[in-house]
């Protein structure tokens, strides 16, 4: 059977949840990943930095060659253009940081943050093993329960700093608007960006609303942080309304 070629770009935008993803093979990221033994994956191994450390050399030299062919001499640029470039990248973060689809993502990823530290899931899981451990309740029901939140709050956790990390960079991609006006839509990346942005946002409310049917006690406390994200889907959208239109190679193909 011939190997699977690799699909071109597939990771720039993905959620980087390469144990869920079913195109993980045909990723050149997601399978140079998958080769690495578990050590260089541990930040606690000196093996995971060496890795690291290799990966930035790669590409350091391919960026080199690159600007090379471009007659451009990385190790000879004038100090004031240096320090333009310092001044614009610095503008540019500071104006992505303000904008409020930043601001509302990054409040949500410090209030989910808050809730998961909060002692209602220790609560909820000592009440059902009481209940389990007195014959209130069936044991195979608790622990579908137990999976059920599991489940949701993987989902939650994985997207909580994702969804803040991607309309930062989103709103740092809108400044090279005038660039990706030469392009259709469907081919633009900050809405490539937006779109991911959008199905993490989807994805962490559906896992909210189930884990508030599961802790009837804790919606008051919850139901603000699927409120947060529907308004930032909505503002997403209406700043960008082709996102959805974007194809992602692999997956909208």
């Amino acid at each position: 059977m011939a190997k699977k070629k690799f699909i071109s770009g597939i990771h720039n935008w993905c959620d980087r949840w390469c144990e869920r993803c079913p195109f993980v093979s045909r990723c050149a990221v997601g399978a140079a990943e998958a080769a690495m033994p578990d050590e260089a994956k541990d930040m606690n191994n000196e093996a995971f930095w060496q890795a690291l450390a290799d990966s930035f050399a790669k590409t350091k030299e391919m960026l080199y060659k690159a600007a090379k062919v471009h007659g451009i001499d990385l190790d000879n640029i004038p100090e004031e253009e240096l320090e333009q470039s310092r001044r614009e990248e610095e503008e540019l973060s500071e104006r992505s940081m303000q904008h409020p689809i930043t601001v509302l993502a990054m409040s949500y990823s410090d209030a989910g943050h808050a809730w998961l530290q909060s002692n209602a899931l220790k609560e909820k899981a000592d009440a059902a093993v009481k209940e389990m451990e007195m014959g209130i309740r069936d044991i195979d029901d608790g622990e579908r329960e137990f999976l059920q939140i599991n489940e949701c709050l993987e989902v939650i956790q994985w997207y909580l700093h994702f969804i803040a990390a991607k309309c930062y960079r989103l709103n740092t991609e809108t400044d090279e608007n005038a660039f990706w006006e030469q392009y259709p839509p469907s081919e633009r990346s900050y809405n490539g960006t937006a779109k991911i942005a959008l199905i993490a946002i989807e994805r962490s409310i559906s896992a909210w609303a189930l884990l508030m049917e599961m802790l009837p006690g804790e919606e008051d406390a919850i139901v603000d942080l699927p409120a947060m994200l529907q308004r930032l889907k909505r503002m997403i959208e209406a700043e960008f309304p082709d996102a959805w239109s974007f194809i992602r190679p692999g997956f909208d193909e």
